[in-house]
């Protein structure tokens, strides 16, 4: 079984032995809301041409995240650029996330385990149950950056998201790897084989994500 992108996303982001994620909120919900677009994009349900999103068909994904996200776009009176999007997906990000946790957890990908902190407030932990998966996918991601091998338009739109979201000082803790990653994903989502049309609409969604994590981390009270 082969996961989506935002799938994947999630399963490189959740720390497998405490079942929450490894980045900040911000950056996970800004950098999500950039994953499904960018899903739509590899799925070619949108394109971006000069930062602005449009619709190339309407014809429902079968998924019912991308479905409903494709619903607000279609809604939306005119065409409204990518930065539009990434802040509007990411200030409702946690509705997001608990709609793809829900089908990760239904599809048996995750296990929820849910507790009290305090006695009180009811929260919930995510553990992974395809670690295979996740094992395999960071050894491509491994080739991919270190060696320039198995490059696919799918895992270089993930790729970028890992750079994005901040991602790679998690994954890689030697502090040369951690640098060479770094300059190497920077140097990759500059100018990639795959052709204008994804370069753009990669450039654009991590340029709006990098704004959006910005400017919110700027209006947080005690940042």
């Amino acid at each position: 079984m082969e996961l989506s992108l935002k799938e994947e996303f999630f399963l490189l982001v959740y720390d497998d032995l405490k079942g929450r994620p490894v980045i900040s909120g911000n950056k996970f919900l800004y950098s999500l809301a950039g994953a499904v677009l960018l899903e739509l994009a590899h799925k070619e349900k949108i394109s971006v041409r000069e930062k602005y999103v449009y619709v190339n068909n309407y014809k429902t994904s079968g998924d019912i995240v991308l479905d409903q996200i494709m619903e607000q776009i279609r809604k939306s009176r005119k065409n409204k650029k990518i930065k539009y999007w990434v802040n509007k997906l990411g200030r409702k990000g946690n509705t997001l996330r608990k709609a793809i946790l829900a089908k990760m957890v239904s599809d048996s990908i995750y296990r929820k385990e849910d507790y009290k902190v305090m006695g009180l407030f009811n929260c919930s932990r995510y553990y992974n149950r395809k670690p295979g998966y996740k094992e395999e996918l960071e050894k491509n991601i491994l080739r991919m950056v270190f060696e320039d091998h198995g490059i696919n338009e799918k895992l270089f739109m993930l790729v970028s998201l890992i750079g994005t979201s901040g991602l790679v000082r998690k994954m890689y803790t030697c502090p040369l790897e951690r640098r060479y990653a770094k300059r190497k994903i920077k140097e990759m989502t500059k100018k990639s084989d795959f052709g204008s049309a994804i370069n753009e609409v990669i450039a654009s969604t991590n340029a709006a994500i990098i704004t959006a994590i910005t400017t919110s981390a700027a209006v947080t009270p005690g940042s």
